[in-house]
Formats: C-alpha cells, sequence, structure tokens
C-alpha cells in the first residue's frame, strides 16, 4: 500500500467476529446515537460530549468522516463501535498512525476491544508504510488502559489525565 492510498481513508480489515470498514448505512445517524451514550463518552474529548440531536450528530460525523472506520459485528451485520485513524508523517517515508476507538455499551466485556486492537495491529504491521501506532486514554479508564498493554502498547508519556501509548514496528 502506498502512503496516498492510507492517507485516503479507506481501510478494511476482519477480525474473527468484526469487520472494520468505511461503510455507512441509511439508518447511520440513528446507530450514532444509540452508541454515544453518557457512559461510552465519558472518557472522551468534550466535543464527543451529550450529541442528542440528528443535526449535533451529523455535524460530528461530517467531522470526522475521512478518518473513520466503522466496527461492525459479523454475524448480526451491525455497527457496534468506530476507530478513527489519522496520520503524521515521520522523517522517513513511513507513517505514525493515531487511533482513537470506542465501542457500544452493550458489547463491553467481551473481548472485541482487544480484538479489534488486535486486527489494527495486524493490519498496520501488514502495510510497510506504518512505522507505528499510537493512541491516548483517559487515566481512569482501565478497561481500554488494559486492552492496549494487553496487545503490546507501551506507555510512552503523560499529559494531564491522559496517557499515550504506542506501539512500533520492526522495519528493515
Amino acid at each position: 500500500m502506498k502512503k496516498e492510498t492510507f492517507q485516503s481513508g479507506i481501510h478494511n480489515f476482519r477480525t474473527d467476529r468484526l469487520t472494520v470498514d468505511n461503510i455507512k448505512d441509511d439508518h447511520f445517524v440513528d446507530v450514532v446515537k444509540n452508541i454515544l451514550t453518557p457512559k461510552v463518552t465519558k472518557y472522551l474529548p468534550d466535543g464527543w460530549q451529550n450529541l442528542s440531536y440528528n443535526e449535533d450528530i451529523n455535524n460530528w460525523i461530517k467531522d470526522r468522516d475521512s478518518e473513520s472506520c466503522f466496527l461492525n459485528l459479523r454475524m448480526s451485520n451491525t455497527i457496534v463501535g468506530f476507530c478513527f485513524l489519522s496520520i503524521s508523517e515521520t522523517e522517513t517515508e513511513k507513517l505514525d498512525v493515531r487511533f482513537g476507538y470506542l465501542l457500544s455499551e452493550g458489547v463491553w466485556d467481551k473481548g472485541l476491544g482487544t480484538e479489534f486492537i488486535r486486527g489494527l495491529v495486524n493490519y498496520c504491521n501488514k502495510l510497510e508504510i506504518i512505522n507505528s501506532i499510537s493512541g491516548g486514554v483517559e487515566r481512569q479508564n482501565s478497561g481500554s488502559i488494559r486492552v492496549l498493554e494487553k496487545t503490546g502498547f507501551v506507555k510512552e508519556s503523560e499529559k494531564g489525565n491522559t496517557l499515550f501509548y504506542r506501539k512500533g514496528f520492526k522495519r528493515l
């Protein structure tokens, strides 16, 4: 994959239970509204809190459209979460990928976060243009911290209440 292709924001991969892709369905606003509950958005940035009106959600989606992937539960073809991938260029031709993700409250504690992150790591590792992937997590979000540590991420830094984790890939 070329750098331009990755930057275009078109990503898809599968895990045992998830399909991760950019496809939205006709009821997407309702799906987003149902997923972005106060409990799900508790540790997310302010702009992600209290989205209740369709116009707010449409604007939220539009702002993130080019960097969004959706996590579909393969068994039921139901959107159960989102991930956001953005890139920053390094001094080499390789890219550093930053990600964030969230899962619907109804699928918590079922191993889907770990499965998704493992799938993302495998996807990025296969792309020789990726140098590393990293993400931030609120200090109180112990579930997400466990997922990152379990999947080989290392805490790299802290800023305020946010911990930053990174996983690098060995490239020749």
